[in-house]
């Protein structure tokens, strides 16, 4: 019902309970601040904003969640895909069969206004450099771990944290201009997405917070690269993308996904060719179950024990040979 990304994957499972169910009324709970991302889908016949309405509902279906989470819960050997995870489940309930899957992956219907041409001849690399909407998520699931946090957090314990948990999901910032310049000799102009609150990149094109949740995804359809931290634009950019006619878009951007402490076998469909995964892996860091850490609970235990060098070890030239490999 909450966080964009969540949202999104979703959507795996519509397709196929339609498919089953063709008659039935499919009713869709979200918050409203999240509905552009899929309030344009086809195979939702009824959508429920009501804040009190959803809340309601979240309480009821929390033993749902348990179940499903205790199932569904992997041994880091074998993370899996969350947009299978999402079918997978709907087809335990009879909702859907996964012999008629098309796709596990996440499905975005855009309208024209959506999709926003690039210029001829032009390369695009779009740029996702930090995720409020991700570092809220992962806030939330901190109070719960040993962060030791309340239900309400004043402003000034929020900040803190936030920068710690930004640090474990963000590329260093002083690194991106860089990679700006680096991209511009390669013949890319560097657009940059995200957030109004989001830090700019020097050298980008500036298009934080003024787009919508589904024009973001519009400009993937164009772009010929994506490089991102783990966030909505990763999810994006791996989504399969409709017409209203119904007619694909385009089944996924080639991305190069910064996911230092997250696995990126969650991330990525198993057949998305496109993915690049770069990450800096330490064999003793994997012995201490530290590396992803993104398995040790919902959103990590705690402060990195290790100063982020999963993050802070990416360097430039290997996001460059990420950008080579997965366009070629």
């Amino acid at each position: 019902m909450g966080f964009a990304g969540d949202v999104l994957f979703s959507t795996a499972a519509l397709e196929g309970i339609k498919r089953k169910y063709p008659k039935s009324e499919l009713v869709y709970g979200v918050w409203p601040q999240y509905s552009g991302v899929i309030d344009t889908n086809p195979h939702v016949d009824k959508f429920v904003y009501d804040d009190g309405t959803l809340e309601s509902a979240r309480r009821r279906s929390s033993k749902v969640w348990e179940i499903s989470h205790e199932k569904y819960k992997l041994p880091p050997g074998d993370m899996a895909y969350w947009g299978d995870i999402h079918a997978r489940q709907a087809a335990d309930l009879g909702l859907l069969e996964l012999e008629e899957m098309t796709s596990f992956k996440p499905q975005v219907y855009l309208d024209a206004s959506d999709v926003i041409p690039k210029p001829s001849g032009m390369k695009i690399a779009a740029l996702g450099v930090f995720s409020k909407n991700g570092a809220d998520a992962r806030l939330w699931g901190m109070r719960r771990g040993e962060w030791g946090l309340g239900r309400q957090v004043p402003d000034e314990v929020y900040s803190k944290v936030l920068g710690t948990v930004g640090g474990r999901w963000q590329f260093e910032g002083d690194k991106w201009p860089k990679l700006v310049e680096s991209l511009a000799e390669r013949g890319f102009r560097s657009v940059q997405l995200g957030g109004p609150g989001d830090p700019r990149v020097p050298g980008a094109v500036d298009l934080c917070g003024k787009l919508t949740w589904r024009q973001s995804i519009g400009l993937l359809t164009e772009a010929d690269v994506c490089i991102t931290i783990d966030s909505f634009l990763l999810h994006a950019a791996v989504a399969r993308k409709y017409a209203l006619d119904g007619s694909v878009l385009s089944e996924g951007t080639p991305t190069v996904a910064l996911l230092g402490p997250t696995d990126g076998r969650a991330m990525f469909p198993t057949d998305a060719e496109q993915a690049v995964e770069v990450q800096r892996r330490y064999p003793r860091y994997v012995e201490e179950g530290c590396c992803p850490c993104f398995n040790s609970s919902r959103f990590g235990k705690g402060p990195c024990k290790h100063d982020n060098l999963c993050m802070r070890n990416i360097t430039v030239e290997d996001i460059l040979e990420g950008v080579e490999k997965c366009l070629n």
